[in-house]
């Protein structure tokens, strides 16, 4: 049986795609894929920023809290 695959990018056909992704892996073109790439690359940047930003504030909330609690509640 003959498998074909379409770009998820852009929907053309693609004799050899490439995958991208993580956890859902998606088939690209080679003009398609470094958009793809980019995304993820990006995203991660996001992230990134998003947990210093909840690292530094849940540290003054285990500073405000500690104070009077000797355990607080899912922290180790």
């Amino acid at each position: 049986m003959a498998a074909s695959y379409t770009c998820d990018g852009c929907g053309c056909n693609v004799e050899k795609p490439k995958q991208v992704g993580h956890v859902l892996r998606r088939d690209y073109c080679d003009d398609c894929a470094p958009t793809a790439e980019a995304f993820l690359s990006e995203e991660e940047q996001e992230r990134i920023a998003v947990q210093a930003v909840f690292i530094a504030k849940r540290e003054k909330l285990l500073k405000k809290y500690g104070k009077n609690l000797r355990k607080l509640p899912d922290v180790a």
